[in-house]
């Protein structure tokens, strides 16, 4: 959906070319689904909960209604993404924490799931698998305790960063 947004607003197209484009793209039972809109509705759309949706959004919302995860399986799919957040094998630091920021927003936002900033520190010094010994040094600025607001969680991903590089470059 989010590819489609972006796509919708750079298009230089009418809406019911750009919901013709759309339909020739899809494959599977998804375009078998968008080829049942009638021509009427690809050029001028169709009405839904009392609104006259435009072609593309009457589209995407026929598609979401037949395709897309409930609520409730979103929100749960999410949550357990955060919690089971590891590093994958051979993943690069930067890697690994960009996809952590990823995650932590779509737990919140998707998953109204949001964990304590002692919680968030305490899983990335768990992913990023650094030896015990390092974890003292990464924790000293904070007297030896994980960060406890949102500024020390961001210095310690900075200093997690930092300590990545040196051990990919060794």
């Amino acid at each position: 959906m989010t590819d489609l947004s972006l796509w919708v607003m750079l298009a230089d197209l009418a809406p019911h070319q750009q919901c013709a484009a759309i339909i020739m793209r899809l494959g599977g039972q998804a375009r078998e689904l968008a080829r049942m809109i009638s021509p009427q509705e690809i050029v001028t759309g169709g009405w839904r909960d009392g609104r006259l949706l435009d072609p593309v959004t009457y589209l995407l919302g026929a598609l979401q209604l037949r395709f897309a995860n409930l609520e409730e399986e979103t929100r749960l799919q999410s949550m357990t993404e955060m919690l089971a957040f590891a590093r994958r094998s051979g993943e690069n630091i930067n890697a690994l924490l960009a996809r952590y920021e990823v995650v932590r927003q779509r737990a919140a936002n998707e998953g109204h799931f949001v964990m304590g900033i002692e919680g968030c520190g305490l899983q990335i010094l768990k992913a990023a698998g650094f030896p015990w010994t390092q974890l003292a040094m990464l924790l000293h600025q904070f007297g030896g305790r994980l960060p406890n607001t949102e500024v020390e969680f961001q210095q310690l991903i900075t200093q997690v960063r930092r300590l990545g590089h040196v051990q990919e470059a060794a």
